[in-house]
């Protein structure tokens, strides 16, 4: 049983990193982070009014956490403009305060988008 799991668990990351790099999380989606070890973050739909389905809103209120956009560390999420985003920063690196990176890759300045889905501190 725990090698199906485990392969369940590697076949959905694999997916997730397919789909993740291939832009089909922009628009009404956002990256969310849940573990001090993971590197790449998973996506999920921003709001959803289907019953029984987890949102990006919900799981960031219950502990989940956005990535941050840098340049410096290639991750398998990579955003236009060169941002990758990555879940755990390095050691040298830190956020830059007030500024967000938006999910086409934008600079974000707006205050009131900091800590919204698919709006990431950007990091250096």
């Amino acid at each position: 049983m725990k090698k199906r799991l485990v392969l369940i668990a590697v076949l959905a990351a694999a997916i997730v990193a397919t789909v993740a790099t291939s832009g089909y999380a922009a628009g009404n989606n956002s990256y969310l982070c849940y573990s001090k070890n993971q590197v790449d973050p998973n996506f999920w739909v921003i709001s959803t009014s289907n019953t029984g389905n987890t949102d990006a809103t919900s799981l960031l209120a219950a502990g989940y956490w956005l990535p941050y956009a840098e340049k410096s560390v290639p991750t398998s999420t990579l955003l236009p403009g060169g941002w990758y985003l990555i879940c755990n920063l390095q050691p040298t690196e830190t956020a830059v305060p007030g500024v967000n990176i938006g999910g086409a890759g934008e600079t974000i300045s707006d205050p009131t988008l900091a800590g919204k889905p698919g709006y990431y501190p950007q990091a250096t």
